[in-house]
């Protein structure tokens, strides 16, 4: 509550909200805004913690207002055996919390927008400065919306927008880093299919970043790597490949497209088109088929 007064303040609880309006005062009562409806309760709260607290085993949440996430609020962790969509609605959640979602059980992230007052169609995004906004591991569809990380890190500290090491499936949406030493995805033994989307860094680490065993598959989808010295997909481990898609970075000797660390498991690029470098920098194959590459 902020109370702005001139003279007296004898205030008192005569009136509906415990407060006597009187002349020569103003008084404001801030109350939390509710930014979470949640389907099978039909009821709406004022915090995503609190609204994911009241889901069923599986059930939706829609996103109803903007909304921030402090730093010192602990993540919402998505239990095995929970079924749960978000719906960003049309509207922004900017967080600064590090693992904003665990994702322990079946995760769906998607925006089906808004329209606003002039009739503009109005998309939703998830935000953080410099956290990870999704630790996966669990079974994760992105289906839209637009994720970010806007702060860079330091080539001791990465920052991760996504980690996984369980099985992400990306339909649709736009994910993007704009500072050095971030990563859209870390992927640590998981499954990655990306279908769709736009992914694009200004960052000299990249989007993929693939660590451990575990297959990533890119049927469709941009990717784009618009920094010096950088990897558009840096795979180290795993198997990796590609049936379609653009994947780019910018023009120079040390942009790769792919950079390839793997030794035992192939590397199989069927379609798609590739600008700049495909380097094979271990004893491992790379099978490459009908390739547009410049």
């Amino acid at each position: 509550i902020r109370v702005i007064y001139s003279g007296a303040n004898n205030f008192d609880n005569k009136t509906e909200n415990g407060y006597d309006i009187a002349s020569s005062r103003e008084i404001s009562v801030l109350e939390k805004i509710d930014v979470a409806y949640v389907v099978s309760q039909d009821k709406y709260y004022t915090s995503l913690q609190d609204a994911y607290d009241d889901t069923e085993n599986t059930d939706t949440i829609k996103i109803i207002h903007d909304t921030s996430i402090s730093g010192i609020t602990e993540s919402l962790e998505i239990e095995e055996g929970k079924n749960i969509t978000i719906d960003l609605n049309g509207y922004n959640v900017i967080a600064s919390n590090n693992n904003t979602i665990i994702n322990n059980g079946t995760l769906t992230l998607k925006d089906s927008t808004r329209v606003d007052e002039e009739e503009n169609i109005i998309n939703g995004s998830f935000i953080n400065g410099a956290n990870t906004i999704l630790t996966n591991n669990g079974v994760c569809t992105i289906e839209g919306g637009t994720y970010g990380l806007t702060l860079g890190g330091s080539s001791n500290a990465y920052y991760n927008l996504i980690a996984n090491t369980g099985d992400l499936t990306i339909n649709d949406g736009t994910f993007y880093a704009n500072a050095a030493y971030s990563i859209i995805i870390n992927n640590n033994a998981g499954d990655i299919t990306i279908n769709g989307g736009d992914l694009y860094t200004n960052s000299n680490s990249g989007i993929i970043v693939h660590t451990e065993n575990g297959d990533v598959t890119i049927n469709n989808g941009e990717l784009a790597c618009n920094s010096t010295d950088s990897r558009a997909i840096n795979n180290v481990s795993g198997k990796l490949a590609i049936t379609g898609g653009t994947i780019t970075t910018s023009n120079d000797r040390y942009n790769y497209a792919i950079y390839n660390t793997e030794t035992e498991k192939t590397i199989d690029i069927i379609e798609g088109s590739v600008t700049n470098h495909i380097y094979n920098a271990s004893t491992g194959a790379i099978n490459i088929g009908k390739v547009e590459i410049d």
